[in-house]
Parts: C-alpha cells; structure tokens; sequence
C-alpha cells in the first residue's frame, strides 16, 4: 500500500472569513487505446486509495475517469503533491501517450 504523508500539526494560515475546509471532489480522466492498460491504471488508482478516500469509477465516454472525494482541500493537495500522483501521471503520459487531467467538482455533502 502507498502512503500519503500527513504532515505533523501544520499551522493554518487560512485567510480571516473562510469557510471551514470542507470536503472535495476531483475527477482524474485519462485517455487509453489500450482497453486493459487503461482499467490497469484506473484499477490502481481504486487499490491505492480506496482504503483512505472515496473513491469510485465515472462515465467517460471517450476514455477512463476516477472521482476522488477527499476530506479536505488539504488532504488533497497532499495527494496531488505526492510521489504516487507524479508516478501515476508519468505511467499514464508513457503508456497511454495521455496526459492526466484533474477536473475539480467541488464541495460535497459530508459523510
């Protein structure tokens, strides 16, 4: 399993009048030819991450898409710092010849 470092209590320099960081959504899309390396890579993303975030699969007619719910915008921009992230977008910028797409979907309802 591949963790996602969390750092130590970090001081928040969150700017005066900002809601409560709230849970979010991310699409990850990427095109794949090759019908298995494509679920091989969307697969890994679901093994990984599963355990610690919502994870599920999304209609993407035209190629593979994973929605990821995170807890905070935080923990996102942990994950999307990562070295799992990079190695991910590396595998499918080589394999697939894709490049990695990130769409935010904002805020969800809690739980």
């Amino acid at each position: 399993m591949v963790e996602i470092e969390e750092p130590a209590d970090e001081p928040t320099a969150e700017p005066a009048g900002q809601p409560e960081d709230e849970p979010l959504a991310y699409e990850i899309v990427f095109d794949c030819k090759d019908k298995m390396l494509g679920a091989r890579l969307a697969n890994r993303l679901e093994e990984v991450l599963g355990p610690t975030y919502d994870v599920r699969r999304s209609e993407e007619p035209t190629g593979w898409a994973v929605v990821i719910e995170f807890p905070s915008s935080r923990s996102a921009d942990r994950f999307f710092d990562s070295d799992f992230y990079r190695q991910f977008c590396i595998e499918a910028r080589r394999s697939c010849r894709s490049a990695v797409l990130v769409v935010p979907l904002g805020p969800t309802a809690p739980g």
